[in-house]
């Protein structure tokens, strides 16, 4: 009797979970499918042919009026050298199209392409897909990093981002013994820099456990082989002749002031992790940066204790601290360089890029490490957090987009009635760019190359020079 009652209750609970796997796969890559269309559709909407904001200096060069070169390609912007993402635009401007949408449209399609690579990581860790993989398209490919989605330029960022992605992956796919994690974490520390300053932050924690690794295997009783050994030796002396060549002739930011306390630069971080669960829901910043600060905190303690209970699993757990505490190292550096301009300013949209892969560390270390319940309890909570945030993202990014919309109808205008250079840099100034008169310089030279607003121009205009034009800053 009791075999048969098993006999029949089989069936019931393998179906269940037929239908468990079938459904969690259509709810993750439903969500996939859908913010990704949904991306690409507010782009195409909301932007046209026309520099925005840290596009402008790239100008010169994408015009030809200034060459290519390896000092161009490193010099500072900011506190960045984004050496990477200048030789793309570049290269998609040179052998693709001089079409300013091309790499905003690209920095669309590389965030997709994180998104889609954890739903495959989770699905294979896990060995079937849940709907809390949704987690991932939805803070992965939120509308609501506007400035990323935006600028061309910010193609840094992202792939900043991208980088933390690949190796959240490399530990989530990491077995005892495996090369995969040392080697991705080499990698990274010769490619990081030359993404920019946020790059740059991440190799400190990352540079430590390759050391550790190099040297000791990190206690998992598998010590490396030389040849990995000196693989990892290379690769780290790489990254730090990268990160010291950095500094070479590097200077701050002058109109970036110091912060006036340590207090502000822990109130920035806090405000800058609130992004990482409630994107521009500024009147709950606070909670939503205790929250995030409370799942790291959680998230270390359990990856802590199951390196000092596992000696096998000690490289891959430690390996995610690694990338947590760098998460954390350049939370603290956005919150060093920007508290000293106010509060809020680390809640700019472009920071929501560079935030989203905390959540994703997160799950992906619960989901390896965090037992029956944890692995079902913290990647569901995940998904409300993200969930209950995303109308409030949505109203700002269409408000947003507006914005910057009616701003390049303006310039399309003046444009179409065939208005001088320095009307069109009037009209774009301050939405498109805060100097009228660098913005007058730079439409003089898309004008010249036919780019930009100027790509279906039949003729080249003899530009009336405004009384502006003559006191371009140099």
């Amino acid at each position: 009797m009791i075999t048969q009652v098993a006999t029949q209750q089989e069936p019931d609970v393998s179906r269940w979970a037929r239908l468990r796997d079938v459904g969690g796969a259509i709810a993750a890559w439903g969500t996939w499918t859908v913010m990704t269309i949904g991306l690409f559709v507010y782009l195409t909407h909301y932007t046209r042919n026309i520099p925005y904001m840290d596009d402008f200096p790239m100008v010169p060069v994408l015009t030809g009026n200034q060459p290519l070169t390896a000092e161009w390609a490193w010099s500072q912007h900011n506190e960045h050298r984004p050496l990477i993402s200048r030789l793309i635009i570049v290269g998609l401007f040179r052998f693709v199209a001089n079409d300013f949408r091309l790499p905003r449209y690209l920095n669309a399609g590389l965030l997709s392409t994180m998104a889609a690579g954890m739903i495959l990581l989770a699905g294979r860790m896990r060995g079937s897909y849940r709907a809390t993989d949704a987690v991932f398209p939805m803070t992965l490919l939120s509308v609501a990093q506007t400035e990323s989605l935006f600028v061309g330029f910010a193609m840094n960022l992202v792939l900043s981002s991208a980088m933390v992605i690949a190796l959240i992956a490399a530990a989530g796919r990491a077995r005892p013994g495996s090369v995969i994690l040392p080697l991705g974490f080499g990698l990274a520390l010769a490619v990081l820099p030359l993404t920019g300053g946020s790059g740059l932050t991440l190799v400190p924690a990352l540079g430590l456990w390759v050391a550790g690794y190099i040297a000791t295997g990190w206690w998992s009783g598998r010590k490396p082989r030389p040849l990995m050994r000196g693989a990892g030796v290379l690769l780290l002396a790489v990254g730090l002749a990268i990160t010291a060549l950095y500094f070479r002739g590097y200077s701050r930011p002058p109109y970036h002031p110091l912060p006036p306390s340590l207090g502000s630069v822990v109130s920035s971080m806090l405000m800058y992790l609130s992004l990482a669960v409630h994107p521009h829901l500024s009147s709950y910043r606070w909670p939503a940066g205790l929250i995030a600060a409370g799942l790291v905190i959680a998230t270390l303690m359990l990856l802590g204790i199951r390196a000092l209970r596992e000696p096998a699993e000690r490289p891959k757990a430690l390996a995610l601290m690694a990338i947590l505490v760098a998460m954390l190292g350049l939370a603290g550096a956005v919150a060093l360089s920007r508290s000293g301009l106010g509060p809020t300013v680390v809640l700019a949209p472009r920071y929501v890029t560079l935030t989203a892969p905390l959540l994703c560390v997160i799950y992906i270390a619960w989901l390896a490490y965090g037992g029956a319940r944890g692995r079902v309890a913290v990647p569901l909570a995940l998904l409300v957090l993200i969930g209950t945030a995303m109308s409030d993202g949505y109203r700002f990014s269409r408000a947003y987009g507006r914005g910057l919309l009616a701003a390049e109808r303006r310039v399309e205008a003046a444009q179409a009635r065939r208005a001088s250079v320095g009307e069109l840099a009037r009209a774009a100034a301050p939405d498109l760019y805060p100097m009228a008169d660098y913005a007058d310089r730079f439409f003089r030279l898309m004008e010249t190359a036919r780019m930009g607003p100027f790509a279906n121009t039949e003729t080249t205009r003899t530009a009336t020079a405004s009384a502006a034009s003559g006191s371009i800053r140099r």
